[in-house]
C-alpha cells in the first residue's frame, strides 16, 4: 500500500510529526517539561522503533516542529 506522506518531502513529514508530538504532551504542565518529554518521545522512536535507524537528521527535524508546536500552543493560549 502506498502512503501518500512517502511523497513528501521529509522535512515536512518530520516538522509535523514534531507538531502532533508538541501537541501530545499539552497536559504537561511548563513549557521546558513538555520539550524534554516530546524530545524523549521523538529520540525513543528514532532508537527503538524507526526501521531506517537512528539518525541525527531524523532527531533534529522533528524538534523544529516540536519548538514551532510549543509555540503556537502558547501564543494561542
Amino acid at each position: 500500500m502506498f502512503r501518500f506522506t512517502w511523497s513528501w518531502p521529509s522535512l515536512v513529514v518530520e516538522c509535523l510529526a514534531g507538531v502532533l508530538l508538541a501537541s501530545a504532551v499539552q497536559p504537561v504542565r511548563g513549557v521546558p517539561m513538555r520539550f524534554a518529554i516530546a524530545t524523549a518521545g521523538s529520540a525513543f522512536y528514532e532508537r527503538v522503533l524507526d526501521r531506517n535507524g537512528w539518525s541525527w537528521r531524523d532527531v533534529g527535524q522533528p524538534e523544529l516542529g516540536i519548538a514551532g508546536g510549543l509555540a503556537a500552543w502558547k501564543a494561542v493560549r
